[in-house]
Parts: C-alpha cells; structure tokens; sequence
C-alpha cells in the first residue's frame, strides 16, 4: 500500500517510479514510500556512524571544504536582504556553517546527532542536540536555514510548518536541496547521484518545493541552481558505497585510500541540479 504524499497528503500517488520510489500526480513530490519500519531505520542512520565513516564518511575533516561553501551560502543570503538578526540552522551537524554565521548573526543550531553537537559546541557555537519539531525558542528567530536537510525528512511539511511557527513574520527561509526536475536528474533518471534512500526520503523540483512552501506560510522569492565544492576523498567515499558499477566502487575505495592522511582537496561541482531556495515568511491570519 502506498502512503499518501508527505508533501501535500495527496492520494493520486503513481507508483513505483525511478525504482522504488513513489510521485505525487497533486504536487508532483517524488518520494520513498512511508513503511512502518522507515522511522527506526533512519533514526539508527542518524543516530550511528552517519557521519564518521557512513554516508559522510569523515565529515570532520571536510571542514574547509564546508566553510567554503557556507560563505558562498551566507553571501547569497545577504544579497537577498538578510544581513543580521537571529538565525537557527536546522541540522547543523558539526557547526560548520553556524561558525561562518556568526560574524552577522546572533546563531543557534539543532540536531539530533549528539557528537555532532558535541563537535558544534567545541567550535563555540550554540547547539542543541533534539528534534526540531518539540523545540520552543524563547524568542521568534529572523532566519531558518536548512542546508541539505528536507530531502532527509520524514515530515516535511510538519518541519516546514515549524519553521514559520518559529519565525517573525517576513523573516527569511533559506534551504538547499536536490532538484528532481533539473535535466541532468530527468537524464539519469533513477541513476541520478541524489537517489539514494533511505538517507533521501524526499526528492523535490521548483514546482513542488514551491507548493510546499506556499502550503506552509512561505512565498517563495527566489529558486537558482547553485554549485558546491566537494572534498576529494568524500566524492570517492561516496562512488565506493554508492555507484551501481562494481569496477567504478573498487576504484574509489583505492581511491580513498590512496588519498588517506593527505591534505583536504576541495573539487568545484555545478550540475545544475541542486537548488537554493529563499523565501520568506507570510503574514499570520
């Protein structure tokens, strides 16, 4: 039986797609169908080695790398007028972009990976290990970032649905993530690189980003592709776990182990299928 859309609870839903994956024929959401084992395999993914030898492999020692895309981040933000303030990052892992922020912002973080927050602490930056979701801030916050965080959630619009509970009004929503519709993912089809569940359970395009947003108390100000540096050894990590040719993962994992030990290397990467969204909260009826 196929779960209705987690997007926007539409039941017109076409099954399988791009493999094991379902699309929502309302809002057009593709997504990994909801099982009633789904939320213990991912709270053991999150909760485990997800980023110390997982999917991240070494997140730690990417913190260049990291950094370096975050300016890029927070100059987008402030080019779109969000220049000071209170800021919250949903899924602030190891702190890396909330270090970058706080030159400008007054910041705080949240995650459920508790040595994740551990690492966000040591680097002096305000983080809380919990669930977004039961988080009560004692103040409203000017800006919610979600850097590559609302493909990997359950509940995306409940999330969605907090972030404007917890903003002021006409405060500032930033998010990247995948875009589903993006030709290089329409190529690939179900071998595009952001398909891989059940990290990513949600797989979005401008369209039913947008309609999500617009569902929740956003307007959506501004969808541009936006390109990232990868580390080196982290993009052989992942051909070795997840590319579907043998040859290929043999490779990286020699690949990976050649460079262990060696100075980060940062590698420049625009697909044009990840996107940065801005948009900002709406009035409250």
């Amino acid at each position: 039986m196929i779960t209705p859309c987690p997007g926007c609870g539409g039941i017109a839903v076409e099954a399988p797609v791009l493999g094991q994956l379902a699309r929502c024929r309302t809002c057009g959401l593709v997504y990994l169908p909801r099982t009633p084992d789904l939320p213990r395999r991912i709270a053991e993914l999150y909760e485990g080695n997800y980023l110390t030898g997982a999917e991240f492999g070494d997140y730690a020692s990417q913190h260049v790398t990291f950094a370096r895309n975050f300016r890029a981040y927070l100059r987008r933000m402030q080019r779109a007028g969000a220049t000071g303030g209170r800021l919250l990052e949903v899924g602030c892992a190891y702190g890396f972009f909330l270090e970058q922020a706080q030159a400008s912002f007054e910041v705080t973080g949240i995650d459920v990976n508790e040595s994740a927050i551990a690492a966000a602490r040591s680097l002096g930056v305000p983080a809380i290990c919990g669930d977004f979701l039961a988080f009560a801030p004692d103040a409203p916050y000017d800006v919610v970032c979600l850097w590559d965080t609302v493909e990997h959630l359950l509940e995306p619009r409940a999330y969605l649905d907090k972030a404007r509970a917890v903003l002021r009004d006409g405060g500032w929503l930033f998010l990247t993530t995948g875009d589903i519709g993006s030709a290089v993912a329409r190529l690939r089809g179900p071998r595009w690189r952001m398909i891989h569940p059940p990290s990513h359970v949600n797989y979005f395009s401008r369209r039913s980003i947008s309609g999500l947003l617009a569902q929740t108390g956003f307007e959506v100000r501004a969808i541009a592709p936006i390109g990232t540096s990868r580390d080196l050894r982290n993009v052989l990590h992942l051909l070795s776990l997840l590319s579907r040719r043998a040859l290929v993962r043999r490779m990286a994992a020699a690949g990976e182990r050649l460079t262990s030990g060696l100075p980060s290397v940062g590698v420049y990467l625009n697909l044009r299928d990840i996107m940065f969204v801005t948009a900002r909260a709406g009035e409250r009826r």
